[in-house]
């Protein structure tokens, strides 16, 4: 019994120590590169990246809220009410449609620039 007892404990170290690990700037990509959004902005939430407005296409309310844009805080600054924010399958950078402007905000890591 008691070996079974550190086992356990061996393996909910192991997961542990894994789970914070620091994640690759290719992982990051992989992570964040699925995701996808069109939105005419109406609000700005809390999150990290917490989008909220109208698909422009449907017209449809639509919200995109993310913990995993840590590198987004310069682009949400710039971010209107009314400016349409665009990200697309596959791609890392944040596109942000104002009136007269579009204004790429693009991921770097490791002195890489990630489109």
């Amino acid at each position: 019994m008691v070996l079974f007892k550190n086992i356990i404990l061996v393996l909910i170290f192991l997961t542990s120590a894994y789970s914070c690990r620091e994640i690759t700037c290719e992982e990051y990509v992989q992570l964040v590169g699925d995701d996808e959004f069109n939105i005419i902005l109406k609000e700005v939430g809390s999150a990290r990246l917490h989008l909220i407005g109208i698909n422009p296409i449907t017209e449809n309310p639509e919200v995109f809220k993310s913990q995993n844009y840590l590198w987004t805080t310069d682009c949400k600054n710039i971010m209107s009410v009314n400016d349409t924010i665009v990200k697309r399958l596959g791609e890392m950078s944040i596109k942000v449609y104002k009136s007269d402007t579009m204004i790429v905000c693009n991921y770097q890591c490791d002195g890489k620039v990630y489109n």
